[in-house]
């Protein structure tokens, strides 16, 4: 083949690797585009999952509070002891979910961690069979009672905001 044949095949080729290159590069960032609006539907959905749980644990607190305080009522024990057990669980639970979905005030995951070791200190406590259950779970009372009232602060601005935050979305 003629030097000159090569040099225009070598000169047509170059505009075709240049389109090549363009087309590659529109697809990368097309990719990225989409890469990042799935990442952010799966930020949008755990956060609404998150949503969701609170409005299942605010009322299962809630009625473990009541539970409580009607046990304590009845200086019946076992009821109490076993409510303290589901109180330590349930917030348990509340606190790791909130402390994984972040933005939420230090200052409420440790209520909730305070509530939960007066509800453990507290049923040690009644382990003595000659304590005042009344007197022994005032404490405990205490404790839940905030955390459940500041709970529903929070699941309050979260259906008003959208999001599990302290407000600081």
């Amino acid at each position: 083949m003629p030097d000159w044949l090569e040099n225009i095949n070598l000169w047509f080729a170059i505009p075709l690797q240049i389109a090549g290159f363009a087309i590659a590069y529109w697809q990368i960032a097309k990719a990225k585009n989409a890469a990042t609006a799935a990442k952010e539907a799966a930020a949008r959905t755990e956060k609404q999952i998150g949503a969701n749980l609170l409005l299942v644990v605010l009322p299962e607190l809630n009625q473990i509070e009541t539970n409580l305080e009607w046990a304590v009522g009845q200086a019946d024990r076992n009821a109490t002891i076993h409510y303290l057990a589901s109180w330590r669980w349930q917030a348990g639970q509340l606190r790791g979910h909130l402390m994984r979905q972040g933005g939420v005030d230090d200052k409420l995951l440790t209520q909730i961690q305070q509530s939960i070791a007066t509800a453990a200190d507290t049923k040690l406590a009644l382990s003595d069979t000659s304590a005042d259950v009344a007197k022994r779970c005032r404490a405990a009372l205490k404790s839940i009672a905030h955390v459940t009232g500041t709970v529903g602060e929070l699941m309050a601005r979260n259906s008003i905001e959208g999001a599990i935050t302290d407000g600081a979305d």
